[in-house]
């Protein structure tokens, strides 16, 4: 019986250690996708940047 209660205790600990794993993983990931998407946006505003420019230029080139 106490051999019966180790092993629960045992795998209680194991279960425990698991979802601190997942829950470190989940935390990495979400770091990853907030680089990702502020990675993304900084590309949006240079092409938005990029492409405003040029309309400007053509603008001049016109008058």
């Amino acid at each position: 019986m106490k051999d019966f209660r180790n092993l629960q205790t045992i795998d209680t600990s194991l279960d425990y250690q698991n979802l601190q794993v997942q829950s470190l993983q989940l935390q990495h990931n979400n770091k990853l996708l907030k680089n990702i998407l502020i990675g993304t946006a900084i590309i949006c505003i240079a092409i938005l940047s990029i492409n405003h420019y040029i309309e400007n230029k053509k603008e001049e080139v016109t008058y």
